[in-house]
């Protein structure tokens, strides 16, 4: 857990009478960069709209949301939440609104102050939520001072391989942009690797290299983390041609993080909502055999959302498979949307009656169906 929480309390015990699981303390002890957030309310942060008027609950999911994602703008996370005051304009809008930040703050136990006002600066307002953090000295001194820092991501994925074709695949979403650029890696006779965290992208190529060299996924893990510069900040999930998986979590793995194994396939994530999200997807994975191992790898990745996923909102999304071929049999990307699953989802279902076409036309262009375009009947 980041920096020293003193006086640990729920308040399920502090407030027994109250419908209330909010993880708290009475004092913090922090060293390293301040971020100041400003008061954020139930606002679009790009149309400035507002929004869910006369719902203290939903505007409070809002707020935490546009934290969450400000936080990571600013190189932070919600586990580095130090301090946090809530206004409200009604004292029985609390159970709601504390309900909900019960759940974004789990395990992270800030420092709180709740305060009831006439009015916040907009009369369709009911909540505000002001939140302090410390990006700790270990984090910020990979930043130079007065470097933007780089948004932290929250990511979940499923890695797998289906036992009957040989393909290995990986289909990740993430708050960021561009998780395909950087974070899911297949090899056709090797396996799979996915990347994340505080990603180093030279981890997928170098666990590739060796699986197809013949070892192991845990051996060829335990290969290139052991003594890894910056090691405690990544999070590996790796899977071979056999189904072996492998994975490795630093200590300063971000926010609720979880790993999963099941049969073939391994699921991970950070910053999750809860620690069931990882099992989730490995349950579908293995119930959803006899289809083709993309849309086995899709079906995981929804049933990760449907679990909770993250603490806060996806904007990236990838589903990347290696068949026998030395380039991707599906190689798909949504680099930034406000659902990128829901968009993966549609561009899979587009792609997959045209995949196989597109491999003929590489292998064997003379027996190639025509593209279907003007100029090529």
């Amino acid at each position: 857990m980041t920096h020293t929480r003193v006086r640990k309390f729920n308040t399920q015990d502090t407030y027994p009478e109250q419908n209330l699981d909010n993880d708290l303390c009475q004092a913090v002890i922090a060293t390293g960069t301040t971020v100041f957030l400003r008061g954020q309310v139930a606002q679009d942060l790009e149309t400035r709209e507002s929004l869910f008027a006369d719902d203290p609950g939903a505007q409070a999911r809002k707020a935490m949301e546009n934290v969450s994602l400000l936080l990571g703008e600013a190189g932070s996370s919600l586990e580095q939440v130090c301090r946090v005051v809530v206004y409200l304009t009604d004292i029985r809008y609390r159970e709601s609104v504390y309900q909900e930040m019960g759940k974004w703050f789990k395990g992270v136990h800030p420092c709180s102050t709740g305060l009831v006002v006439s009015a916040l600066a907009r009369p369709e307002w009911l909540v505000e939520i002001e939140v302090t953090a410390v990006i700790p000295h270990s984090t910020a001194t990979l930043y130079p001072i007065g470097e933007i820092l780089p948004r932290q991501a929250m990511t979940f994925s499923i890695t797998g391989v289906c036992d009957d074709s040989g393909m290995t695949g990986i289909a990740i979403t993430t708050s960021s942009i561009c998780v395909g650029s950087r974070c899911p890696w297949v090899r056709a006779g090797a396996g799979a690797v996915s990347t994340q965290n505080i990603t180093d992208p030279t981890i997928g190529n170098e666990v590739l290299d060796l699986l197809a060299n013949g070892n192991s996924a845990s051996d060829a893990l335990a290969i290139v983390m052991d003594q890894r510069p910056n090691a405690e900040y990544r999070q590996v999930a790796v899977v071979d041609l056999s189904g072996r998986t492998a994975h490795y979590s630093g200590q300063e793995v971000l926010g609720i993080h979880a790993v999963s194994e099941g049969q073939h396939c391994v699921g991970a994530g950070n910053i999750l909502s809860n620690e069931r999200v990882t099992q989730a997807m490995c349950t579908v994975f293995e119930k959803s055999t006899g289809i083709h191992l993309a849309e086995r790898l899709l079906l995981a990745l929804e049933a990760g959302v449907a679990a909770g996923g993250e603490k806060g909102p996806t904007h990236s999304a990838a589903l990347l498979v290696a068949h026998e071929q030395p380039w991707p049999l599906v190689d798909l990307r949504v680099d930034w949307a406000e659902q990128p699953v829901e968009e993966l989802r549609r561009c899979w279902e587009r792609y997959e009656p045209e995949m196989m076409a597109y491999l003929t036309r590489a292998l064997n262009p003379g027996a190639a169906p025509t593209y279907g375009v003007p100029g090529d009947e």
